[in-house]
């Protein structure tokens, strides 16, 4: 930068008659009759200017052979590359943090979309950006921004969580979409059917909507429209299909209850889970639940069907919130122990010369026994038994050191 405004100085005073300033080798001009030629003095300021402008220009390309000595001898020359990838990098947050907002707070399929596009340019931002050259010169000469790989890592991170929720809400909206138009068919096809093959042909399609209805993931903004629509889409059937037996709608809500009980069996597979999940795993089978006590006494086999159904997910139920609470106990106690030997081992390195063997001792046993409060199949027990063995060692030599 200071090359080009010294350059430009230079040519501003040639022109007004100084020739002191000698930047550029002078250059033999043709002879001509008016020496002073405008002309000639416009020629030397355009070559004052286009000479470190093409100098600049050269060492920004995105050529490694080339930006890699620029950026070891003459760093000051990558300026507008390095301005270029700060762009990119605030561009790539901005992008990033506008797409977490549209789908978070997501009220339409549009804010997905919108979302979705801002993910796209936010990774535009992202591939722009030279990594491996930025990894090892993360500054510039004269430029005061430093890039952070930790950063990038976990914007792009960011980036593929909301590509997957975004991959899973259109699934969602797509299978909504189509069951509402499989549904305006079946009732058409139903109203308008002039034999009793079409009115129960129609009649099964309908049946068979309104049990995929409930079939829409729950956690994703369609599944939460289509229970809602659920409901409304059941009200309806009861009310035209008239000689639909008590039976046919207490078979179709119990298909419902068995679709958020599956959800909820799925959710639950490969544990362990940490708390939060089993919180969800819950809400499924309450659900469920809910859904079965819909069913009156006078669906006869029905009813029976489901108060059978009901109590095996009440007692499913009863299993995730004693899961959900051993997690949290759990949790609570490693957090606890491992609190214990941070303070416990900041007292002995301080006062490694006068350690008070009966008073470590009691800690240590006391980390032991907290630690024996994390019950198995926990997603803390693991850390728990590695900490428990490094106290159990911690306390046999404490116990050596006594004997000796």
């Amino acid at each position: 930068m200071a090359l080009i405004v010294l350059t430009i100085k230079c040519a501003i005073a040639q022109w007004n008659g100084n020739n002191n300033c000698k930047l550029l080798p002078e250059i033999t001009m043709p002879a001509s009759s008016n020496s002073k030629s405008p002309f000639s003095n416009l020629f030397k300021i355009l070559l004052a200017i286009a000479v470190p402008v093409g100098v600049v220009a050269v060492a920004n390309l995105p050529l490694p052979l080339i930006r890699r000595p620029v950026a070891q001898n003459m760093s000051f020359l990558l300026l507008p590359s390095y301005m270029g990838f700060e762009q990119n990098y605030r561009g790539a947050i901005a992008s990033v943090t506008q797409a977490e907002q549209l789908i978070s707070q997501a009220t339409s399929p549009d804010d997905f979309r919108l979302g979705k596009e801002q993910l796209a340019q936010a990774q535009t931002h992202l591939d722009a950006l030279p990594l491996d050259f930025l990894q090892e010169y993360p500054d510039c000469v004269g430029y005061r921004w430093q890039f952070s790989a930790l950063e990038f890592d976990r914007h792009r991170a960011k980036i593929a969580q909301l590509e997957a929720v975004v991959f899973q809400e259109e699934n969602a909206d797509t299978l909504l979409s189509n069951l509402q138009n499989t549904l305006t068919t079946a009732k058409q096809e139903y109203q308008q059917a002039n034999t009793p093959e079409a009115k129960s042909a129609a009649l099964d399609t309908w049946r068979s909507s309104l049990t995929q209805l409930g079939q829409v993931p729950p956690q994703t903004l369609a599944g939460n429209n289509a229970r809602q629509q659920l409901k409304d889409e059941q009200a309806q059937f009861r009310e035209i299909v008239g000689e639909s037996t008590t039976q046919d709608r207490a078979t179709v809500i119990i298909d419902g209850a068995k679709q958020y009980a599956w959800q909820a069996a799925i959710a639950s597979q490969n544990p362990p889970h940490p708390a939060v999940k089993w919180q969800q795993i819950e809400t499924l089978w309450q659900q469920a639940i809910y859904e079965l006590e819909a069913i009156k006494p006078d669906a006869g086999e029905a009813y029976r069907q489901a108060q059978t159904l009901r109590a095996q997910y009440t007692n499913n139920l009863g299993q995730a919130k004693i899961r959900r609470q051993t997690e949290q106990s759990s949790l609570e106690a490693l957090e606890s122990a491992q609190t214990n030997i941070e303070r416990l081992l900041a007292i002995t390195s301080i006062n490694s010369q006068q350690i008070n063997y009966a008073s470590t001792a009691v800690r240590l046993q006391r980390i032991i026994n907290n630690l024996d409060k994390v019950a198995p199949g926990t997603t803390s027990h693991a850390k728990a038994t590695e900490l428990k063995q490094f106290a159990q060692a911690k306390l046999q030599e404490i116990q050596s050191a006594v004997g000796n």
